[in-house]
Parts: C-alpha cells; sequence; structure tokens
C-alpha cells in the first residue's frame, strides 16, 4: 500500500497499517477513517468503522451500502485467462482459490464454474483453507493432478499458491500455470509465469483518494473497478500443445 501512503502524505494525512487480529476491537486510537483489503464482514476493523460511523474504503467488496470499494473485474479476469489457456490447447484448465469468504476468490470461483458450463467442461476445483502459501498451492495441486482427469493447466488465486502450483506441475509434463497476481517471485520463477497484472499501485492509489475525499466530505460511497491485464509468459508460451 506504498501508494496509498503517499497520496496520504501529499494531502496531509498519515497511513498506519493496522496488525491483523484484535487489535482493532481493542486500541483506542483515534483515526479518521480505514482502507481494508480482502474484506470479510467479520473483520474487527470493518466492524469498527461501520460502529463508529468513520469513511470506510474496501479494496474488494464487502457487501455493504455504505462503504465504497476499490476492485478489479474478476469475470472478465478469469475469462481472458481461460480463453488464453484454451488457444494454448488447454482442455482440462484447473482452479486453485483461496477461501471464498474474500469476494475475488468468489468471484473467480463463479465465473470459472460459469466458463466451464459454456465451454462443457468439467470443472477441477480446489479450495485451499489455512495458510495461503507455496506449501498449500503445491499441495493443493498434486491433488488435482493425482486425479484420474488430471488437468492439463492450473490457473491460481495468488501468486504464492501459484509458485507452489507450479512446484508441483513441474514433475507432469505440459501443465501450464496462470498466477492471479504478479510478482518478482511470479516473473523470476524457474518458469516464468503467465500472471495477472491486478495494478495494485493504481489501486492504492485510489482507495487512499477515495478515502481522503470521504473523510473530508467530498464525495458520496462510490465503487471504482481498475482494469487488470494478462502478462503472458514460459508458463503458457512453452506448454501450447495441438488442440482436439
Amino acid at each position: 500500500m506504498s501508494a496509498a501512503s503517499e497520496v496520504a502524505s501529499s494531502r496531509g494525512y498519515a497511513l498506519a497499517m493496522a496488525p491483523i487480529g484484535d487489535w482493532a476491537g481493542k486500541t483506542t486510537i483515534p483515526y479518521d477513517g480505514a482502507i481494508v483489503v480482502d474484506p470479510v464482514p467479520e473483520n474487527r476493523l470493518v466492524q469498527r468503522a461501520l460502529v463508529d460511523g468513520r469513511p470506510l474504503v474496501t479494496v474488494g467488496r464487502l457487501d455493504s451500502t455504505v462503504t465504497s470499494s476499490v476492485d478489479n473485474d474478476f469475470s472478465a479476469v478469469v475469462s481472458e485467462v481461460l480463453d488464453h489457456l484454451w488457444e494454448k490447447g488447454s482442455r482440462r484448465p484447473g482452479l486453485i482459490s483461496s477461501p471464498v469468504s474474500a469476494s475475488y476468490a468468489a468471484d473467480c470461483v463463479q465465473a470459472y464454474e460459469g466458463w466451464c458450463k459454456v465451454r462443457g467442461v468439467q470443472p477441477r476445483l480446489e479450495v485451499v483453507s489455512g495458510s495461503l502459501s507455496e506449501d498449500t498451492g503445491r499441495q493443493a495441486a498434486e491433488r488435482l493432478l493425482s486425479r484420474e482427469d488430471a488437468p492439463d493447466s492450473i490457473f491460481a488465486t495468488l501468486d504464492r499458491l501459484a509458485l507452489g502450483a507450479s512446484m508441483a506441475a513441474s514433475a507432469a509434463q505440459d501443465v501450464m500455470i496462470v498466477s492471479l497476481g504478479d510478482s518478482s517471485a511470479v516473473a523470476g520463477a524457474s518458469t516464468p509465469l503467465t500472471a495477472v497484472e491486478l495494478q495494485p499501485v493504481e489501486i492504492g492509489r485510489a482507495a487512499a483518494e477515495m478515502l481522503i475525499e470521504q473523510i473530508e466530505g467530498e464525495q458520496s460511497i462510490k465503487s471504482v473497478t481498475i482494469p487488470a491485464h494478462l502478462v503472458v509468459r514460459a508458463s503458457t508460451e512453452a506448454g501450447a500443445r495441438p488442440t482436439n
């Protein structure tokens, strides 16, 4: 959220990073408003901001009429990724998803299942529980790849999950990998991963500007969608196969 911090500083505000957990419910530190990333209704900072009547901007959708949000169009993102994999010859795309309590993951799962239905493809889905790490991504990919109808490509909803999937897929010939979210680790992997660039700098900047405008009474509740784009790398280029 460095972009958000820069915007806040330029407008005379300080952006403080709140730790995860019960801190938000217990602290007495005054605040003008809050930005919450990947919100869920039970998030303590969300609850406190709503109770205190403070301006609240979420990065990701929170089904509430009293919060502004900044997000990507994940339905369009998933369709672009799966169409790319289809063009490269994948006929059994799989999805490794973060917990669907976060709106982006729920949107991705819904869009994936809808795309599979239209294409007449059997969904191959693993939802990760617990920590979101390379290890849990690898384990989820191993479960998918051990199926009789194993996927020939895997789309993961987090860069760490995608990196773990690439470890599991390294022993499986021609399994293509795509990451939702780009990073230096994704680009610098032994086989660089195709990734969706979500433009986090633009998201952070938009969130901070929206929050400050609400604090200063210049803006009402609204939603902003930041466009994303696919960055194609070797993990799908090298895996191209003839179509059936």
